[in-house]
């Protein structure tokens, strides 16, 4: 359990890290969410309890080097490690490449909702502009990236967490 909990911990560090590199050569809106991807994989291949510690550790770590308003990160990844396992457990869903794409888009309409409804807490928000311009172009990306991200992953989490 320590060694897996490092190793998951180790891993949110990694992933961060590479979104906050990415950041600096990529723009905000064509860059993919690694972190919640992360999080979705840890949870469809080792279960909620690891999901949940991933999704922590994930969200701990973008809300310290966030500027924004505490939960804005955190809610979202625990919301959405929920939401991964639930949709595996009472969907029956089959390790299949569609399965993999609903519960990912599932997580990110979900967590883009969450998100707004902390945005709009905040600051007043146009909506047309903010779909067209972030929303649509991120989730697009993150789509793409995710059974990528999947296929280099499914090899680690084997290997490392038997």
């Amino acid at each position: 359990m320590i060694k897996n909990f490092f190793l998951l911990t180790l891993a949110c560090v990694f992933i961060v890290a590479v979104e906050a590199a990415a950041t600096a050569v990529i723009d905000t809106r064509w860059r993919p969410d690694l972190s919640l991807l992360t999080v979705i994989f840890v949870t469809l291949s080792l279960g909620f309890r690891y999901g949940f510690i991933s999704a922590l550790v994930a969200g701990a770590l973008k809300e310290s080097f966030g500027s924004q308003g505490f939960g804005m990160a955190l809610v979202p990844y625990l919301v959405c490690a929920y939401l991964a396992d639930y949709l595996k457990h009472r969907f029956a869903l089959r390790p299949s490449l569609i399965s993999r794409l609903a519960i990912v888009l599932s997580c990110l309409l979900v967590q883009i909702v969450i998100q707004m409804i902390f945005f709009l807490r905040w600051h007043p928000v146009d909506f047309a502009a903010l779909t067209t311009s972030i929303l649509i172009p991120q989730i697009l990306v993150t789509m793409l990236v995710s059974e990528i991200f999947f296929n280099m992953c499914r090899p680690c989490a084997s290997k490392l967490f038997v």
